[in-house]
């Protein structure tokens, strides 16, 4: 029990760890270590559960409802787009399945063998804790680092928000234990750096949070003395006087300067809410079409791109990738359909449940039972506006081990004033038995934490490298900097593990930015960069036939191709329009597609293409720039001019000099000379 404990522990103090050395830097060691944490505790547990069969799982309502929510996850997976994919996600998320039968196995292990109420005291202690760490580290970043909005060790405002919130409620319930004025600091720390990541998803939960608190106390605890309610209504009048206050100041330029001003401007109209909205829509059409099972998990993308509406462009054209629909419930709808979010939403019923039946049978404290029902209602509000996290789902995995314990054995009573019993020693006689049934484990969980966790995390290691080589592409030699990603990139790729996909579509986008950057003739970009791109895009397409995005930047490298090394392949171009169908109102392929038309100088198929483009979204303005290109070259000046001036109009970029002094000379040609000097005001010198 002493090793499970401590390993407990360890897990519960994974959001503290992070690296710039791995991508995300955040995510990917936190789930390392995490995965592999539950994996020695499932070794111990089995040697520990043929010792003593007191430590077998215990039937609850939670364990069914998380049973039946992972094996509604797998059955999705496979009746989906991609089981590979569902099961292992890839390195933007490292989530998945996998990741979150992991947190089963946690769930399942504490809940079978911590039943006495001193351990879950300290468990829910070193939760808190290291909460408190975590928003002090984000606390030190508002107050002396400028970064914006704060993502502590997290390396995500939002999550990080949610981590907080979370465990505010878990030291909340804690404020019976000794010394209270910590978990009273704790939950003060938590909730102000939670609010300090200008996180609207935050500010909601928070809401929920203290209404669902106050209502608790005020008609439910029985604490609730006149006291009691003296202090509710002067914090709901102190929290009135600073919400009133913090509006009030919501244009200053201090609040501007943290982002705190965008949680006071919230309007449907705003990009981000159109954005979302947009998102939303595309998932519950993905749930209409399939209903039952949905997309398979971690595949929402391909439903947001095949049904993305082009509208999306007026409000937003540099992100335009959701591989999660930000909001929790609709992701189950579109990517495990109604069972994956019957099952979902059985785990949250369960906890419910369970907490309500206790507190009546004074099994659990009023208190207890409160911040339970706030912790539900905490994690329901964030997910309206966010998505599900490794740390998320720990203080989740904890409070339904917490509310699982108990249900034959009837050990937690009053909160967690209760003690421990546990059965004289069962032990099985057969030792052979158990001893191979324990190297067997141990084997199992060896192979998967190399599978997936040590594998993985070497080829994560080097992909940061080879992202940093990116990121500091213009500061870097050419030759330097394409031999460097090329080895980097090729170690990656060659530990052959889950995420090869991010590692591909990096590859192209980092030879498509040195193109860029250091132009044709880049010593390495012909003879090593691009054909290895090249090779691994086309195989990225093949392993994912329907990500829309994929078959975008292979497009792009093979219009690079086509235009530095000759190369033709009518396949390939045949298969690239018919990818357009993935995703039929996106105007990136065709968009590729068009400048292809441009290098076959197919002029009037530039022109008609390009105008079509148009027609779907004039916000998408690199159709104006294709189309004035297509008119010039064919000598029509004045649709020339026509193209580049609407384009003007509706946000395109110039890019080079020679197009704004074409422009320039036409409308001073056209007795326009305002317009000349305001579009020389517009892209001034440097470009020229």
């Amino acid at each position: 029990m002493l090793i499970i404990r401590w390993l407990a522990y360890a897990a519960l103090l994974v959001p503290l760890v992070f690296s710039v050395d791995f991508y995300p830097s955040h995510i990917a060691l936190q789930t390392f270590l995490f995965r592999a944490i539950v994996e020695v505790m499932m070794v111990v547990y089995v040697a520990l559960l043929l010792k003593n069969s007191f430590f077998a799982p215990k039937s609850s309502a939670v364990l069914w409802a998380f049973v039946a929510y992972v094996a509604a996850l797998m059955i999705s997976a496979f009746a989906g787009e991609g089981a590979y994919r569902s099961f292992f996600s890839d390195f933007e998320r490292h989530w998945g399945v996998v990741t979150i039968a992991h947190f089963f196995l946690f769930f399942l292990v504490l809940a079978s063998v911590f039943r006495d109420a001193s351990s879950w005291k300290k468990f829910f202690s070193v939760s808190a804790g290291a909460s408190a760490l975590v928003a002090l580290y984000g606390l030190y970043q508002f107050l002396f680092e400028d970064i914006g909005r704060v993502y502590s060790t997290v390396g995500n405002a939002g999550f990080l928000a949610t981590y907080l919130l979370l465990n505010a409620v878990i030291a909340v319930g804690l404020l019976k234990e000794r010394p209270r004025w910590v978990w009273r600091c704790v939950a003060a720390f938590d909730a102000v750096a939670a609010i300090l990541t200008a996180t609207r998803g935050a500010a909601l939960a928070f809401i929920a949070g203290v209404v669902v608190f106050g209502i608790g106390y005020l008609f439910f605890g029985k604490e609730s003395t006149k006291r009691g309610r003296t202090y509710l209504v002067v914090a709901a009048l102190a929290l009135l006087l600073f919400g009133g206050l913090a509006y009030s100041a919501r244009d200053s330029a201090s609040m501007r300067a943290y982002g705190l001003n965008r949680l006071f401007h919230i309007s449907l109209s705003e990009v981000t809410a159109k954005t979302r909205l947009y998102a939303w829509t595309s998932a519950w059409k993905g749930f209409l079409e399939r209903p039952l099972l949905g997309a398979g998990p971690e595949h929402f993308n391909t439903v947001f791109n095949r049904h993305f509406n082009s509208d999306f462009y007026t409000y937003e054209i540099g992100e335009t990738e959701f591989d999660h629909a930000h909001n929790i419930f609709l992701e189950q709808l579109a990517t495990a359909g109604i069972v994956g979010l019957a099952a979902y939403l059985a785990l949250f019923g369960s906890v419910l449940m369970l907490a309500l039946r206790r507190v009546k049978n004074e099994q659990l404290s009023a208190q207890a039972g409160i911040a339970v029902f706030a912790f539900v209602a905490v994690y329901a509000a964030q997910g309206l506006l966010g998505i599900d996290a490794l740390t998320s789902f720990l203080p989740l995995s904890l409070i339904l081990a917490y509310l699982s314990v108990g249900t034959t054995d009837n050990l937690l009573n009053k909160g967690f004033s209760g003690s421990a019993g546990i059965s004289r020693n069962t032990a099985s006689p057969h030792h052979f038995v158990d001893f191979v049934t324990v190297l067997t484990v141990f084997s199992a969980a060896a192979y998967l934490c190399w599978t997936i966790n040590i594998k993985p995390a070497f080829a994560d290691r080097v992909f940061s490298d080879a992202v940093a080589v990116r990121d500091r592409l213009t500061q870097t030699d050419q030759k330097e900097a394409i031999d460097a990603a090329v080895s980097y990139y090729q170690k990656a790729l060659g530990a052959r593990t889950y995420g090869r996909d991010t590692v591909r579509d990096s590859l192209a986008r980092f030879t498509l930015d040195a193109y860029g950057t250091f132009g044709r003739d880049a010593a390495g970009l012909r003879e090593k960069l691009l054909p290895l791109a090249f090779q691994e895009a086309t195989e990225n397409v093949k392993e994912n036939p329907k990500n829309y995005l994929y078959h975008y930047n292979l497009a792009r490298l093979y219009n690079a191709e086509y235009l530095l090394l000759g190369a033709k392949d009518s396949e390939l171009e045949r298969r690239l329009v018919h990818a357009q169908t993935f995703a039929p109102q996106r105007l990136e392929l065709p968009l590729a597609l068009v400048q292809l038309a441009l290098l076959k100088n197919d002029f009037d198929g530039v022109v008609a293409q390009s105008k079509a483009g148009i027609a779907r979204n004039k916000k998408f303005t690199d159709f104006y720039r294709i189309a004035f290109l297509g008119y010039s070259a064919k000598g029509d000046e004045e649709n020339a001019f026509s193209m580049l001036d609407e384009g003007i109009t509706n946000g395109l970029v110039l890019r080079s000099a020679k197009e704004v002094n074409w422009l320039a000379g036409q409308y001073e040609k056209r007795s326009m000379p305002e317009k000349a000097r305001a579009l020389r005001e517009r892209f001034p010198t440097p470009l020229l």
